[in-house]
């Protein structure tokens, strides 16, 4: 019935099979010596196969020496044995043991050291430094560990958090995952009676509580295991998330005082996403979630596959949770960043780069990034660099399309380009953007 009483206290730790003959024995030599007279014959029903079988352990004098840093002689080994009344055989340091019915903490050879240690003594045991290995273990180059992430977010200013595992489920649902989450049979609070789907939970809770207590600037990572799915099919994720409210800078003379916004969480991200070596395989595509700001979200993909999340919080969501915004989060998958791209040396050209700007007229809904991908899939090998510098709408653009300006590094590491090589690449580039996203150079 689950009730704590002095029966279940004694008995709860196991009970001895042999213990009922030992017991019938004793009062039946009681009541001789009181009563006289004689005992009986001992009728005993017993089902032996389901009765708890002695298991035989093993012992050996060398690993009684290596786990106590000590020498205890076979003999002093076998007169413990003996002490605890623990039947065994064998000799010359090694031994066979088979435990007492009513031991049932001696399972292994490691439980049957620490019971020598006791009748040894522990105070009589000297200080001994381990000896520790001195070698060199390889490390592979195509593996980061979180640890050096977390060294990235916290020289970005960052700091980390370790939240519950267990969140409320109300809260989760609001977070509107389309994961699949565990409930708690026993939990400690309603508030914490579901494993996470994600960290944004328990991050949330931690900047309501920096919040509430007049932080001004908060910037929390949090790096663990997510739990998706249910019953024995549970899927243990490792990933690392973040959230940030607040203030850009601390309180100065010489920067103006703004609140943190969609870019300046994107510039750690992107900064994670740099380390892997592999940051153009990675793209930020606009992608609604129940969570965030419509328009000011992003869905992050490594190739065609998607590890993460960055984004706006929802206003809706930020106003239930009495939270000072805006607030930004961002989640990544912990495998997406551990599988690293090996390094590889490039020398440094010695010739000399040529700069092209270009002004060309896209649809409203083109990204800079989509953009960028069409002009380094076209010639990869001489375009050393490309960026969007301005990006205009109004007036000499018409409704539904917008003007973005670009920077192109041109460079070749065998040869100095020529007019003729840079006016063939960027005429390239220009008909690879009119035919992929229908743009037109400006006038």
């Amino acid at each position: 019935f689950g009730l704590h009483t002095d029966s279940s206290h004694r008995f709860e730790r196991g009970v001895d099979p042999e213990l009922q003959i030992q017991a019938i024995e004793r009062a039946t030599e009681l009541l001789l010596q009181i009563c006289g007279g004689s005992a009986g014959p001992l009728k005993q029903v017993a089902d032996h196969e389901a009765l708890p079988r002695r298991i035989d352990i093993p012992l050996r004098a060398e690993r009684v020496k290596r786990m106590l840093g000590i020498d205890i002689t076979h003999t002093q080994i076998e007169g413990y044995l003996r002490r605890l009344q623990i039947e065994y055989t064998g000799s010359e340091g090694s031994w066979t043991v088979t435990p007492p019915s009513h031991r049932f903490d001696l399972n292994i050879e490691a439980d049957l050291v620490e019971e020598i240690a006791r009748l040894y003594g522990y105070n009589n045991i000297p200080e001994t430094l381990p000896v520790v290995p001195q070698c060199m273990v390889a490390k592979a180059e195509n593996k980061l560990h979180l640890d050096y992430y977390k060294d990235v977010l916290t020289q970005r200013g960052w700091q980390e958090a370790i939240t519950y595992s267990f969140v409320d489920p109300a809260l989760q649902e609001q977070l509107g995952f389309d994961r699949q989450s565990i409930s708690l049979s026993n939990p400690i609070s309603s508030e914490m009676s579901a494993m996470r789907t994600s960290h944004w939970a328990g991050l949330i809770g931690a900047l309501q509580y920096n919040q509430h207590r007049q932080q001004k600037q908060v910037r929390l990572f949090e790096t663990g295991l997510n739990f998706i799915g249910s019953g024995s099919d549970i899927d243990q994720q490792l990933w690392i998330s973040g959230i940030a409210a607040g203030e850009y800078w601390p309180e100065q003379w010489s920067q103006s005082r703004r609140k943190i916004d969609f870019f300046d969480i994107k510039g750690d991200v992107e900064a994670l996403l740099t380390h892997t070596r592999a940051c153009d395989q990675y793209s930020f595509r606009s992608e609604p979630h129940p969570a965030l700001h419509p328009g000011q979200s992003a869905r992050i993909y490594q190739t065609d596959e998607a590890v993460g999340w960055l984004g706006v919080m929802h206003p809706e969501l930020e106003g239930k949770l009495s939270l000072d915004g805006p607030v930004v989060l961002f989640e990544l998958n912990g495998q997406a960043l551990i599988d690293a791209q090996p390094r590889r040396f490039q020398t440094i050209s010695k010739f000399p780069s040529i700069r092209r700007d270009l002004s060309i007229v896209v649809d409203e809904a083109v990204t800079a990034d989509e953009i960028l991908r069409v002009i380094n899939e076209t010639d990869h090998k001489t375009i050393n660099n490309s960026w969007v510098f301005d990006v205009y709408q109004g007036k000499g653009v018409e409704s539904g399309r917008k003007s973005m300006s670009l920077g192109l590094i041109l460079l070749d590491s065998s040869r100095t380009l020529t007019d003729e090589d840079v006016e063939k690449t960027v005429g390239h580039i220009i008909d690879a953007l009119a035919e992929k996203l229908n743009a037109t150079l400006r006038d």
